[in-house]
């Protein structure tokens, strides 16, 4: 069977001829043993090594080799690849290529091994492929890869594209110019085409019926798809995944990358699960999360005073066995950003400090106190989460400030971030962003989660990390003489501190961590912003409810809730219909901010539709609309 090189482009894109993978009908194949998910066969076809992999019926799946580009300032590098034979061994595969870059008078050697291994789930057949790259000495200079196919045996074949927008959309392939969609994540990452929620697409018979075939990768890096449709058979489809390491900003050492591939059922939640495998570390979200229909958030109002009186309205206005279904969220226990009454050096949190509500009114905290309030939400009846960042903020008037660990730009300008926090003694003071790849800081938050675990874990419910949104796609910061990809080391920033929340499971299992990255939700400035929600929890976002931050929410949150606080309930009375009766999402009251009145002090009428539009949507036990 022949296989040709897909078409080149320009601009953003590479100019590469495609490594393929083949899937196919192939009538001159070796008979297949019985178990044939779970067999691998290296091979030979025109000359060149592949791996072949049967995963159901006349479907065959052959992996070739492939293709590497290096690059620097646009400038290609002269780069060749020395290309070992695929060893097969107890069902799994090994294949390895040893890359070879000349650079500025030097020769630099880098391994890429792919670890293929097929996995049967009841009716599902999967194959994992661990590709690691393992240079010698760092990268200065950009390297991409490339892997793409031929699928055969899909007649008109289509492709599912989970989009940005919050649709899936089912495109017929192309015979001419390639369908793409990209998910963006690396200042590196090739953008054409559709932008795509998270890093999934997937290839079905048009119209549906039969298998799909679904391809992702884990959400670390950006990658960017190319699909269509060729002249060598009616039934003939090309695909190709590209991705790029950016050594020109920090030198690449050994990375890591996860392909999923699947043959499952024409579902939606089939199709998702492909994702969801390329991160095994990161679990679903505890089931109370999916149960959440109303939420109010309580940003330390009237000096800490506005807490007791709207539980209280809540408790009077919601019967106790539906009290469950409404997330109470806690603001300003804290005294400084950045660092939140943490002692790094005793590893515990301070016993008592001086907090502020959004008026600078002083308010005395301590741990008694805060324990205090989280049991008043918890004794009604109601879930509770705490505020647990500000993004990454890093306020200079804190007592453990430390320059060093902000975030810089190429100039070596510190990066700063809005002071909405009032107090009377900021003033004089910056509030900085912290930088994300630096080992002290991913210390700092792992050792922060851990006392917050070890003090209010066994009483709370979630832990909002607020503002997400600030790291948006492609940012970068200075790490000594280079530059890093800031929102990959915050991509896996959020994934670490997930694992802690996990690991607090064993004092209380349903804690949940819930990052609020707002996408698209306040206009055009919004539109880099990466879904950081894909490695957490679920999403507890500061969109007031907007409507238009709900679409782009909802893919990247497929397993996972997605829960917005409301700082204008009363302003924007009809955003919490439509976060009903549009989407199936939980509506939102607030007091502390914008509208400052919270149930207790609201108009009545406006508070008597939320509760029954809330009881109402926790009666029907509807799930959301996709």
């Amino acid at each position: 069977m022949a296989f040709r090189s897909l078409p080149t482009r320009k601009g953003n894109s590479l100019s590469l001829p495609a490594a393929v993978i083949i899937i196919a009908s192939c009538a001159n194949a070796a008979p297949v043993p019985p178990g044939s998910s779970l067999f691998l066969e290296g091979r030979t076809t025109e000359g060149k090594a592949e791996l072949a992999w049967h995963p159901e019926g006349s479907l065959l799946l052959r992996l070739q080799t492939p293709v590497f580009a290096a690059r620097l300032a646009g400038a290609s590098l002269p780069l060749s690849v020395e290309n070992q034979p695929p060893q097969v061994v107890a069902d799994q595969a090994r294949w390895a290529q040893k890359i070879r870059i000349e650079y500025s008078g030097k020769t630099y050697l880098a391994d890429f091994e792919r670890t293929c291994a097929p996995i049967m789930e009841a009716d599902r057949k999967m194959l994992k492929i661990t590709c690691e790259l393992k240079p010698r000495d760092p990268l200065p200079f950009d390297l991409s890869v490339i892997q793409g196919g031929l699928i055969e045996g899909l007649p008109q074949a289509e492709a599912i594209l989970p989009q940005r927008d919050g649709r899936v959309a089912y495109d017929a392939i192309p015979q001419q110019e390639p369908l793409q969609a990209y998910w963006f994540l690396g200042s590196g990452s090739l953008r054409a085409g559709r932008e795509l929620a998270l890093p999934l697409i997937g290839l079905r018979k048009r119209d549906g019926g039969g298998d799909t075939l679904s391809f992702a990768t884990d959400p670390y890096l950006g990658v960017l798809y190319r699909l269509s449709a060729t002249g060598d058979a009616p039934s003939t489809v090309s695909l190709e995944l590209g991705s790029t390491f950016s050594g020109s900003l920090t030198p690449v050492s050994i990375e890591t990358r996860i392909i999923e591939i699947a043959v499952h059922r024409d579902r939606k939640e089939d199709l998702f699960k492909t994702f969801y495998r390329t991160i095994p570390d990161i679990k679903p979200g505890p089931p109370w999360t999916h149960d959440i229909q109303l939420n109010h958030y309580d940003y330390i109002a009237k000096a800490g005073k506005s807490l007791e009186p709207d539980l209280a309205e809540l408790a009077r206005r919601i019967p106790e066995m539906y009290r469950k279904h409404v997330l109470v969220c806690l603001h300003g226990y804290y005294d400084y950003l950045g660092r939140y009454t943490f002692n790094s050096k005793t590893q515990r949190i301070d016993d008592a400090w001086k907090s502020y509500d959004d008026q600078a009114q002083l308010l005395a905290m301590s741990k008694k106190e805060f324990h205090r309030r989280i049991r008043l939400v918890k004794d009604l009846g109601f879930r509770c989460a705490i505020y647990y960042f500000d993004a990454l903020s890093y306020d200079d008037a804190g007592p453990e400030f430390n320059p060093e660990w902000t975030w810089r730009d190429a100039e070596g300008n510190p990066k700063t971030w809005w002071y909405w926090q009032k107090r009377p003694d900021a003033q004089g003071h910056s509030n900085f962003m912290l930088n994300p790849a630096l080992p002290e800081v991913r210390r700092w938050f792992v050792d922060y989660t851990k006392a917050l675990i070890a003090e209010y874990g066994r009483d709370l419910d979630a832990f909002v990390w607020d503002e997400t949104n600030a790291v948006q796609q492609g940012a970068t910061a200075k790490l000594g003489s280079s530059m890093i990809e800031a929102d990959r080391a915050m991509m896996r920033l959020v994934a670490e501190v997930t694992r802690e929340v996990q690991r607090g499971w064993t004092l209380n299992p349903d804690l949940a961590l819930m990052t609020s990255d707002c996408l698209d939700a306040h206009g055009p400035s919004q539109e880099l912003q990466a879904p950081y929600c894909l490695v957490s929890h679920g999403t507890y976002q500061d969109s007031w409810c907007d409507p238009k931050g709900w679409p782009p929410g909802l893919l990247p949150n497929y397993r996972n809730c997605l829960i917005s606080c409301n700082w204008m309930p009363i302003k924007n009375r009809d955003w919490n219909r439509i976060a009903v009766e549009k989407y199936g999402l939980p509506q939102g009251v607030s007091n502390g901010y914008c509208d400052n009145l919270g149930p207790s002090e609201m108009p009545k009428e406006i508070l008597d539709e939320i509760i029954a539009r809330f009881l109402k949507k926790v009666e029907q036990a509807k799930p959301r609309s996709l």
